[in-house]
């Protein structure tokens, strides 16, 4: 229940962001890897088949489409770390922990539908520091 509750705190907005059932999409990897095509929505939340809590965003940064996935890292732990979808690089490097500088950047990401990367925020693409990275849904830039 812990990691439940710090995926709320960061992700006040998680309510109105809808749930990707993940029953059909076995994953046996120590990360959740979707592909593009599996997620119906830019941003969604929900539960791997080991119990996990995730969240998806669907991101163009620089006129590059990428999805990043935030996920509990182990199902009985309040760590997240993050990951690409099986085909696309991914937006942070989190290594064995995200900070909180990161969510932040998440956090931006789902209320304003945009936010400009840092370079504390260790993207995987240094060259995308000071860049704002946009919610992506198909032809249109979400931004709120």
């Amino acid at each position: 229940m812990r990691a439940q509750m710090k995926l709320n705190y960061y992700f006040n907005c998680i309510r109105i962001i809808p749930y990707q059932d993940t029953s059909n999409i076995i994953n046996y990897n120590t990360t959740i890897n979707f592909t593009w095509d599996e997620i119906k929505h830019p941003i969604v939340h929900g539960i791997d088949i080991t119990g996990r809590y995730f969240i998806v965003l669907k991101l163009i940064i620089d006129g590059e489409k990428i999805m990043e996935t935030i996920f509990q890292q182990f199902c009985d732990s309040d760590n997240f770390i993050s990951c690409g979808d099986a085909t696309c690089s991914l937006l942070l490097c989190t290594d064995l922990k995200m900070q909180t500088v990161q969510f932040n950047l998440i956090t931006e990401l789902l209320e304003n539908g945009k936010a400009i990367v840092k370079e504390n925020q260790r993207p995987n693409n240094y060259s995308w520091i000071g860049k704002y990275v946009y919610i992506y849904d198909g032809e249109d830039i979400l931004v709120r």
